[in-house]
């Protein structure tokens, strides 16, 4: 699946800021999700560079990683920041980790199981394209339209059509807004659960 604009479009954006790699990231995830997220000032982060958790949504702390396919994340980094977040965001329920480039699958086993000692779920949205199925940040922008289209500019249209006309992404955009809304993470997600639930109920009747 070619999605050459939209690989290049991502890494044209600055690192950081609203109108950078972060804000990318804040708005798809506001969009896909329907929470709140602030990004964190420069400086020390504490693990995650946007936080969510206003009101009665699931607390998710995202670090992003704008970085050429060739730059390197070792694993004890991104271990320690995950540390880093658990540390400063004992609340937090999930810690999400949006890359630019390939996450190796052993390192991304790694940080699931470490997150699952630490007591928080971790989600990688990567951009690998080398399988079959289309790159998870890839399915992240597709699932959000709006916000790709107002950060990444209208020559994306062409990439994301394709992507969501595929076979791969319904089945990956469900199972990405189930990761972030599973009724098994937290309280909060098991609020949300109990609410669409009784939703459904009184629409049925």
């Amino acid at each position: 699946l070619n999605l050459d604009h939209l690989d290049r479009a991502i890494r044209a954006l600055p690192h950081t800021g609203p109108k950078g790699f972060e804000g990318l990231l804040r708005d798809t995830l506001i969009e896909l999700t329907g929470q709140a997220f602030d990004l964190k000032k420069s400086g020390p982060q504490g693990g995650v560079d946007l936080i969510s958790g206003r009101g009665s949504g699931l607390v998710i702390g995202i670090e992003g990683k704008h970085y050429d396919a060739a730059t390197r994340l070792p694993l004890d980094a991104l271990k320690s920041k995950l540390r880093d977040a658990v540390d400063h965001h004992p609340a937090m329920d999930l810690w999400l980790l949006a890359t630019s480039r390939p996450i190796d699958a052993g390192d991304g086993e790694a940080l699931e199981q470490l997150g699952a000692s630490l007591g928080v779920e971790v989600v990688v949205l990567d951009w690998d394209d080398k399988g079959a199925v289309p790159p998870a940040l890839a399915i992240l922008c597709a699932a959000a339209p709006y916000a790709s289209a107002h950060h990444l500019g209208t020559a994306i249209a062409v990439d994301l059509d394709r992507l969501r006309q595929g076979p791969f992404f319904a089945a990956e955009a469900a199972r990405l807004r189930e990761r972030l809304r599973g009724a098994t993470i937290g309280l909060a997600a098991a609020r949300a659960a109990v609410c669409d639930w009784a939703r459904a109920q009184m629409r049925d009747i």
